[in-house]
């Protein structure tokens, strides 16, 4: 998208039916789950336009599907080994989750909503349910801030500030405004932006390493990218 997606609004819904870019299996590249198997739900839209973002997931026309039917068709997707569903977009929670968890749950998963933080629903407290956020503006939800299990901050050249983690705003390329900070003493995990040049993507990732080493954060890499998976 690279920031030229449109800025889509919170979407109340009663929870039946979600507009869904894909359901995929795969294994999960990034954060406390990076390298297990997982089945992916992308949800289309996001409420917010960065502009280093490269996923695809804003099309308007995406079908939406009633809740069961994304249940039984992850279930069908992924092996009975694989007990890890990842809600993913776009932005998962700009749209309605309270009926696609437990139905997951249900099905066998347990849930990981990979967030940008801003928007909060309650059915995320649910035990079940493991929040990983990523913060994208200066503040996220303090519901989100308290509860999420780790924080994940995508990491490049000139754009560290004094405590290893970004100091630009992802709203406005350039722009100065250091993106919400972790709770502490909850785990940080460190990933290279994809700027689609090699020699800058070897610096971010020395980067991400440099910045692990210096401030204890757990440092890694896009693993689905690293082995041509989805």
């Amino acid at each position: 998208m690279l920031g030229k997606n449109p800025v889509r609004k919170r979407e109340p819904g009663d929870g039946t039916r979600l507009q869904v870019t894909e359901i995929f299996h795969s294994l999960q590249g990034e954060g406390p789950y990076a390298g297990r198997p997982a089945l992916f739900i992308r949800l289309t839209g996001c409420n917010l336009r960065c502009w280093w973002c490269d996923t695809q997931w804003n099309d308007e026309t995406d079908p939406y599907l009633p809740i069961e039917d994304i249940a039984r068709t992850a279930r069908d997707l992924a092996p009975a080994t694989t007990a890890l569903a990842v809600i993913t977009g776009g932005e998962p929670v700009r749209q309605a989750l309270h009926g696609l968890l437990p139905a997951l749950h249900g099905h066998g998963f347990r849930a990981q909503i990979e967030t940008a933080g801003t928007l909060w629903q309650d059915c995320l407290a649910a035990p079940y349910v493991d929040i990983v956020v990523s913060p994208k503006t200066p503040r996220i939800h303090p519901e989100i801030h308290d509860r999420a299990r780790a924080f994940k901050y995508v990491t490049r050249v000139g754009d560290i500030g004094a405590d290893g983690l970004p100091a630009r705003a992802t709203q406005a390329a350039g722009g100065k405004a250091a993106v919400a900070r972790p709770r502490p003493g909850a785990p940080v995990y460190l990933s290279p932006c994809d700027e689609f040049d090699e020699a800058r993507n070897r610096a971010n990732r020395r980067a991400v390493a440099e910045t692990a080493l210096a401030h204890g954060y757990t440092a890694g890499v896009q693993l689905h990218k690293v082995f041509d998976l989805p």
